[in-house]
């Protein structure tokens, strides 16, 4: 596993469906990384495991074939491989992941009945799931300002505020999180001057009290664990909901 972020909620979840069978599972912290990822992989070859279950990392920039190369040696030993969040396309793995494009375009859909504009996107670079969210919500808004996660973020948002843009939606929570501590250090009211919509609905969604499209994080973690029990190749993809909380406020005719 990795990512601090969903790490609670897929462990949780996975832990619930295998002690219910008598099963039990060791977390790997893998920090998010594709490098560190391929060396745990690595690491467990030479553990008895029953099954495998994976965090994808979403760079694009990464080598599919080294990570081919060890699930192979995995599957010629039936041991199942699922994949949290990202398809790599590999033969023979079970993948759990969200509808990612989904996400964008209900992002856009709920922007434009709230009357909105001039919006903006707020990402991160080489990140599949990022690429995949926001090319479907900058589709239905082409004339969007895009905005990278950068340590001028708080002066790029300012100017994207006085140049009218009333909404913005982000990548995933913990962006929204520094839009928002961002905006609100500079004068900038959250929603009554700029809107925010954010992607996950994790924690920080409920602190911030954010409108968020949710990742289905304890669907996918109970799925995942049955999955790799039942020994299956599995290919099921989660669609998003919208949960509205006080973050995003309808632009006035």
């Amino acid at each position: 596993m990795s990512d601090y972020y969903f790490l609670p909620y897929y462990t949780q979840a996975i832990n619930s469906v295998l002690k219910e069978n008598d099963a039990s599972f060791i977390a790997c912290d893998t920090k998010y990384s594709f490098e560190e990822t391929i060396r745990m992989l690595e690491k467990i070859q030479s553990a008895d495991s029953d099954g495998i279950i994976v965090q994808a990392t979403p760079e694009k920039d990464i080598d599919i074939k080294r990570i081919e190369s060890i699930i192979k040696k995995f599957r010629d030993k039936n041991i199942p491989v699922v994949f949290l969040d990202i398809d790599y396309k590999i033969e023979n793995t079970s993948v759990i992941c969200m509808n990612d494009e989904k996400i964008g375009s209900e992002a856009a859909s709920y922007l434009k009945k709230m009357r909105h504009s001039k919006v903006g996107a707020v990402c991160i670079k080489n990140s599949r799931i990022s690429e995949k969210r926001m090319g479907a919500f900058l589709s239905e808004f082409e004339d969007a300002c895009i905005i990278y996660d950068n340590e001028n973020l708080g002066e790029e948002l300012e100017k994207a505020y006085k140049s009218g843009v009333t909404a913005i939606f982000c990548y995933n929570d913990f962006l929204a999180k520094n839009c928002i501590d961002a905006l609100t250090s500079r004068g900038i009211k959250i929603p009554e001057e700029i809107s925010i919509l954010t992607a996950d609905d994790t924690l920080i969604s409920k602190l911030y009290n954010l409108t968020a499209l949710t990742h289905a994080k304890e669907e996918l973690g109970r799925f995942a664990a049955k999955v790799v029990l039942g020994k299956e190749i599995v290919k099921k993809v989660f669609d998003t909901k919208l949960v509205v909380r006080s973050s995003v406020k309808q632009k006035e005719l």
